[in-house]
């Protein structure tokens, strides 16, 4: 992971002195703005430019590099009030000689497999701030609503 702070300083993160990745939205012990990103994504791009702009500290997670686990997919899910199909870039899966499966709760975990196997599929961005407000950061608003959740 990159930690990047309000002045431009990034750092590189590995595993914890314990051997563990930092959890969403931490730094050991730093709560910060993370952002699920893939850098040749221009939507990307212009939230990572809206967190600078905001002046705030966030963590960029290359998740084409870095998979998400299930659990972490999970957890975006839960907080997004989504299900996996609806952050899919379904139009991609074919791209990469995936069949989809079924929209439907039999199907869920085929979805959450099929994420972590091939990340391409996971809309992005993906932003959550410190109070855990997560965010597809495709539009303006959506910028706006996670950064204005960070100042809290």
């Amino acid at each position: 992971m990159i930690q990047v702070t309000a002045d431009g300083l990034r750092t590189v993160s590995g595993p914890s002195p314990d051997g563990h990745r930092a959890g969403r939205g931490c730094h050991y012990g730093a709560v910060v703005i993370e952002i699920w990103l893939n850098p040749a994504c221009s939507k990307c791009r212009t939230a990572e430019g809206e967190l600078r702009a905001a002046g705030v500290d966030y963590t960029v997670r290359r998740y084409l590099d870095e998979p998400p686990t299930v659990a972490e997919i999970e957890d975006v899910l839960t907080r997004l009030g989504l299900e996996p199909w609806d952050i899919a870039r379904t139009a991609d899966a074919s791209k990469l000689g995936i069949t989809l499966p079924i929209k439907d709760a039999a199907h869920r975990d085929r979805w959450l497999d099929l994420m972590v196997a091939h990340p391409k599929l996971i809309q992005r961005p993906i932003l959550t701030a410190s109070d855990g407000t997560t965010v597809v950061g495709r539009d303006p608003e959506s910028l706006a609503r996670v950064i204005a959740a960070d100042d809290m």
